[in-house]
């Protein structure tokens, strides 16, 4: 991007412009920047229903799943 000259004399200003679709990126990514990296409520929740035994495992779900995040790391 060429600079921009002012209308009187002196230094050329550089300026940027943002497409919509960037600002809209911008603004997104701030607010993922502002969540919190867990939610409390949802570990709180969890650590009663394992605290009082009501929290079941599904060891094939787990492992399902431990398998696809394998796979996509291996294609990526």
């Amino acid at each position: 991007m060429a600079p921009h000259r002012s209308a009187g004399r002196g230094a050329p200003q550089d300026r940027a412009v943002l497409s919509s679709q960037a600002k809209e990126i911008q603004e997104a990514a701030l607010r993922l920047q502002a969540m919190p990296d867990f939610r409390p409520e949802k570990v709180a929740e969890l650590r009663g229903r394992i605290d009082s035994g009501a929290y079941q495992i599904k060891s094939d779900r787990v492992a399902t799943r431990m398998i696809k995040e394998s796979l996509i790391d291996v294609l990526l």
